[in-house]
């Protein structure tokens, strides 16, 4: 992924800040917004400090908050900085931290976090071994890390890929589409190998949502070979 690749995906969730919260109406995006507090209460300590990294419009950033948890979230498309501080003002008792960041500049300050949520930002990244080493070195040791990342192992997530090929190779853009400016999928071996690089243990994966359907696909979801995304939790090295 070029400079230019990461500054169109930037433009993209500027342009879906304000669609980004209704997703999270619907019951697969519940499910990830619930499976994301449910790992934190497992993983985290109580009242402990959460970096949000790659926020969105900050639904799991209020979700931890009212959980108890001290969350500090970042993103770098300026108008999901805006919805989320407008949601936080108008819809939330909670008011975390909302700051808007140059990817390219952030990490070179000295920062320290007891434990990092990012949910599906690495697949949109340049170089993903990385920026999973950056968000691993101001991650105490220790801590623990969530990320959600799309699922190699998904014949749905397959399909997903494959129709999108077919409309790039007959010249229809989908520029709406989330997934046309994601790069890759993961297994599970994929994150341990990634985390093995950069001091990180892979301790559990959690796979989840199917597009478009009801809650009565969230138990299927949790297949492999059904879920189109997977929550990895991992630990610091000590």
């Amino acid at each position: 992924m070029t400079t230019n690749d990461i500054k169109d995906s930037i433009r993209h969730f500027d342009f879906r800040a304000q669609y980004w919260s209704e997703l999270y109406t619907r019951a697969s995006f519940k499910d990830r917004r619930d499976l994301f507090v449910r790992s934190a209460k497992k993983w985290f300590a109580d009242q402990s400090q959460v970096l949000d990294y790659g926020c969105g419009s900050g639904v799991l950033t209020f979700a931890l908050s009212i959980n108890g948890f001290n969350v500090i979230a970042v993103d770098a498309s300026k108008e999901m900085i805006v919805r989320a501080r407008a949601e936080s003002n108008f819809d939330y008792d909670v008011t975390p931290i909302f700051d808007c960041i140059d990817p390219d500049t952030w990490f070179s300050e000295p920062r320290e976090y007891e434990n990092i949520i990012c949910s599906s930002v690495i697949e949109y990244v340049e170089d993903e071994l990385s920026f999973l080493r950056q968000l691993a070195s101001i991650l105490k040791p220790g801590g623990y890390m969530l990320i959600s990342v799309p699922n190699a192992t998904s014949l749905i997530g397959r399909l997903q890929d494959l129709f999108l090929s077919v409309r790039a190779i007959l010249g229809k853009q989908d520029d709406k589409r989330d997934l046309s400016y994601a790069k890759m999928r993961y297994t599970k071996h994929d994150m341990a190998d990634l985390g093995k690089h950069v001091g990180l243990e892979v301790l559990e994966a959690t796979n989840f949502e199917v597009p478009k359907l009801g809650s009565w696909s969230i138990p299927l979801s949790r297949n492999r070979l059904v879920g189109v995304m997977t929550l990895f939790v991992l630990k610091k090295n000590a």
